[in-house]
């Protein structure tokens, strides 16, 4: 039926149907972003809602993490904290990618309160809003609150070390502390498990030694010898299972008599366990014990043991 129409014909006949087309949307274009801003707002000019309220025990400080969506833009957006229906604290959240904040612009507004030097087993609930302020003046608020309940430590459930060691003529003798450890929320918790030992010639007890939860896989010492080097790691036999250890290394020289140890773990909390004692009785070989001779071997000075 378009054989004897012109091209300028079907051209002009082409911009009619398209702007037909474009005239029954009824409206003009939008980006797929603000239709769906708009489907979020739901009508209101303003929605506020609080994404995550978290309290960091070891630094006594409040994160908080409110999303706002706004049909103009967000002029400011402010925090209060309350505990009683009192309010202890006001802070301005920002969205600028500055400090705490991660991505600018992403409508997620973040803030920090120090609170310093409040005790959560008394203070425990606590109370938040989120006040949003539009260019518009148009404003919207969300809240929630938060239990705090004290911090709590690492367990240590068994120390595994021997009792009674007798020192070697010749050659070094090695054996391992283990102390099994756990924590209420998970092995994530545990942020280190360490000890002190307290040699015979000791007066008090030394500097603080981790144990290793590693798999052996870190050297913790390398002790040059006559002909040979002595590599130390850790003795861990499974990495991740909750059972830290140390190995023991006794040179021929050494010290005789009861070695103290004092063992403690600590969670990323904060908290620390009370200490947990044991001992180690090294006695000498049996030529150095009828002899009296000792044999030379490199200084130990700066290890835990004899």
């Amino acid at each position: 039926m378009y054989r004897g129409m012109s091209r300028k014909m079907i051209s002009g006949l082409s911009l009619i149907l398209v702007f037909n087309a474009w005239w029954a949307c009824d409206q003009l274009p939008t980006s797929i972003e603000d239709k769906t801003k708009n489907d979020a707002l739901g009508g209101e000019s303003v929605v506020v809602s609080v994404l995550a309220l978290d309290f960091d025990y070891s630094a006594g400080r409040f994160f908080v993490t409110v999303k706002v969506l706004s049909k103009d833009s967000v002029e400011r957006v402010v925090g209060e904290f309350s505990f009683n229906d009192s309010v202890y604290a006001q802070l301005t959240l920002a969205d600028d990618g500055q400090g705490e904040d991660i991505l600018p612009g992403d409508s997620q507004f973040n803030g920090i309160w120090n609170a310093g030097g409040i005790d959560p087993a008394v203070q425990s609930d606590w109370g938040f809003t989120a006040t949003a302020y539009s260019t518009a003046g148009d404003s919207a608020s969300a809240g929630t609150t938060i239990h705090l309940t004290p911090p709590e430590p690492p367990l240590i459930e068994a120390i595994q070390a021997p009792d009674t060691l007798y020192l070697d003529d010749t050659d070094w003798v090695l054996d391992t502390l283990r102390a099994q450890v756990s924590h209420p929320e998970g092995l994530d918790e545990i942020r280190d498990v360490f000890f002190r030992s307290k040699r015979p010639s000791d007066s008090n007890f030394g500097a603080a030694f981790n144990l290793w939860d590693d798999g052996g896989q870190t050297v913790l010492f390398i002790i040059p010898l006559q002909n040979d080097t002595l590599r130390l790691s850790s003795f861990d036999a499974v990495a991740g299972d909750g059972i830290y250890s140390f190995p023991i290394a006794l040179n021929p020289a050494g010290q005789t008599g009861t070695t103290h140890y004092q063992f403690q773990a600590r969670a990323w909390n904060g908290q620390i366990t009370a200490i947990v004692s044991d001992s180690l009785v090294i006695l000498p070989a049996a030529s150095v014990r009828n002899t009296g001779i000792m044999t030379d071997s490199p200084s130990t000075n700066q290890t835990p043991w004899n």
